[in-house]
């Protein structure tokens, strides 16, 4: 028995791919897949993807959230 798909997103840059996927494991757990797919040419893909479990979304939402505000601010302190 395969894991569930609850729910997926998909989007495209360029010859790179991105699929984010809301899933259920076998054992009633929620985790979220972040795939990306990159065209190599004759048809083939490198595929890499990261996993992130029900237990950690807080946190990487925390660090993601974090990392694009320090960020932001940075290229405004840059501009002065």
């Amino acid at each position: 028995m395969k894991n569930e798909n609850i729910a997926s997103e998909f989007f495209s840059s360029g010859e790179k791919y991105y699929f984010l996927d809301f899933k259920l494991a076998k054992n009633k757990s929620h985790y979220l897949r972040i795939t990306r797919s990159d065209a190599t040419g004759n048809s083939k893909f490198k595929k890499s993807s990261i996993v992130i479990f029900e237990e950690d979304f807080e946190l990487f939402i925390n660090a993601l959230s974090s990392l694009i505000h320090h960020a932001r601010f940075k290229d405004k302190a840059a501009e002065s």
